[in-house]
């Protein structure tokens, strides 16, 4: 069954309390600054007598956390969180800018006495303190968020440049593109935040056995006085050191951070649509067992587009931002039809 969303479980899904004073800048940045993350292998929580998985932070703000910590809010389970044993400040998390460093929480749940087999509702909260009256950065619904994004399998895609709908048209979408800028208006004034990007960039995603296939959309016409391409980021886990490809929108030239054969890029005549197929293999993503190839099939993609206008540069980002994207704790989880 398919995910309606890539499971980032990226928590921008749910609004941080917005506070005016100044003393609480650092709730107001975290709808932007504060990436979360579960880690679920599969995109299921399956719980026998206990369950163990990760929840992954990130700190983009332009300051520490002077305190955080997570509260597992269910009446169907006992919890008990855990920070890493190699976050060193907690709890505290530091910000990226300085040196900090993604960290994680250890959640272990134990089924309670008799509890019937079934889907219970357990939520995640990340608070300045344990207790009543703590201030929230962010909270999340863990059965909604701990999904995976399905790449639909197709027989039919051909990279000859020509994009038929036909073909794309059932393809796992990446869309709402954002460029990470100052706030200039409101309470959130001078802060880094994410804004919709005024070019629209789309990606559409599809496979088969052997191949990841995907149809880069853009809303504007290519321009040759702009330098214009856009990057896809893989990486096998969240320990990973991503590889990228490149792909120029006017030559189609197609630039790796490691060597990869097999890389096909054609454009439409107006250059509005890039077919690009990628096969598996090139990104470590097919074992030879000796006599078949086999598949380790989840894995971490991030888009970007980077354009420069008038000698200035401009990054798109699909998920992250300045400080975070060539880290994977933010891209969104994948796996094959």
């Amino acid at each position: 069954m398919r995910s309606a969303a890539c499971i980032i479980v990226f928590l921008l899904l749910i609004q941080p309390q917005i506070l005016a004073h100044l003393c609480n800048d650092v709730f107001m940045q975290a709808k932007d600054n504060l990436a979360v993350k579960v880690d679920i292998r599969d995109g299921q929580l399956r719980i026998g007598k206990e369950a163990e998985f990760r929840v992954y932070l990130l700190n983009t703000m332009d300051r520490e956390i002077a305190s955080i910590y997570l509260e597992v809010l269910t009446e169907h389970f006992i919890p008990t969180v855990t920070p890493s044993p190699s976050w060193a400040s907690y709890p505290s998390l530091q910000t990226k800018d300085k040196g900090g460093k993604k960290e994680y929480f250890t959640v272990k749940l134990q089924r309670k006495e008799n509890l019937p087999d079934g889907q219970y509702e357990i939520k995640l909260r990340l608070i300045d303190a344990p207790k009543k009256n703590s201030k929230v950065f962010k909270t999340l619904d863990l059965n909604e968020a701990s999904g995976v994004g399905v790449i639909p399998a197709t027989t039919s895609v051909v990279i000859d440049g020509k994009a038929e709908r036909e073909e794309w048209q059932d393809g796992f979408l990446c869309q709402d593109f954002y460029t990470y800028e100052q706030e200039n208006v409101g309470a959130r004034k001078n802060f880094l935040t994410n804004q919709p990007a005024q070019e629209k960039t789309r990606f559409r995603l599809l496979c088969d056995d052997k191949n990841l296939y995907c149809l880069i959309s853009f809303s504007d016409a290519a321009d040759p006085a702009k330098q214009d391409s856009t990057t896809i980021y893989l990486a096998h886990d969240m320990d990973d050191k991503p590889a990228t490809i490149t792909i120029d929108r006017h030559s189609l030239a197609v630039a790796c951070s490691q060597p990869m054969t097999g890389i096909i890029a054609k454009a439409t005549e107006s250059k509005k649509m890039i077919e690009c197929q990628i096969p598996f293999s090139a990104l470590g993503l097919l074992k030879d067992t000796g006599q078949e190839q086999t598949d380790v099939m989840q894995f971490l993609l991030n888009f970007t587009r980077n354009l420069t206008i008038n000698g200035q540069k401009k990054v798109l980002y699909w998920q992250g931002n300045d400080l975070s994207f060539l880290d994977p704790v933010i891209y969104g989880c994948f796996v094959k039809e």
